[in-house]
């Protein structure tokens, strides 16, 4: 199979529990699938793959898709719309994994999962990083499977989005 991670966040230059989550998923996935395809997703203009994190391997490579590495009004849906499904097309993707976010590329052919770290804008009513809840809803519905960290952020999903828990 080829699988696609969405791996932008081992280039950020602070460390967080998000980038630790995602350098533990790709690391662990590189010392234990030996049968799997993999695409490590970044975005640049001008770095190669060779100068992105992570490890590489000849089924393991490292993919930089040629978008501006800082955000800008309009980017995400740039890459939901265009840039990846062009690149799971092309490339026969057959699971796309994103790691951190709010929403997912739509494509029929491709098994979509998404990490949910947490539900703090809903739970605990955080303002200072509110997280886009109403983009939430349209993405549950798209993705084949959440990855929770936590059977709180589980039961979160569950209450507040009627997530069927196979799903989850």
């Amino acid at each position: 199979m080829n699988i696609a991670i969405e791996s932008q966040l081992l280039n950020h230059p602070r460390r967080s529990g998000v980038m630790t989550y995602t350098e533990g998923l790709v690391n662990s996935m590189y010392a234990n699938d030996k049968e799997n395809d993999y695409s490590l997703l970044y975005y640049s203009l001008s770095r190669k793959p060779q100068d992105m994190p992570g490890p590489a391997r000849p089924r393991f490579q490292k993919t930089v898709l040629k978008v501006p590495d800082r955000e800008f009004p309009g980017r995400q849906w740039v890459l939901d719309k265009l840039f990846l499904p062009a690149f799971f097309q092309k490339n026969k993707i057959d699971i796309f994994h994103r790691v951190v976010g709010y929403t997912m590329p739509r494509s029929k052919k491709v098994f979509k999962i998404l990490t949910v770290h947490d539900l703090r804008t809903l739970t605990i009513g955080d303002k200072y990083a509110a997280q886009n809840v109403r983009h939430y809803q349209k993405t549950f519905s798209v993705v084949d499977c959440c990855v929770v960290v936590s059977e709180c952020t589980k039961r979160d999903l569950i209450e507040h989005f009627k997530i069927d828990e196979k799903k989850v």
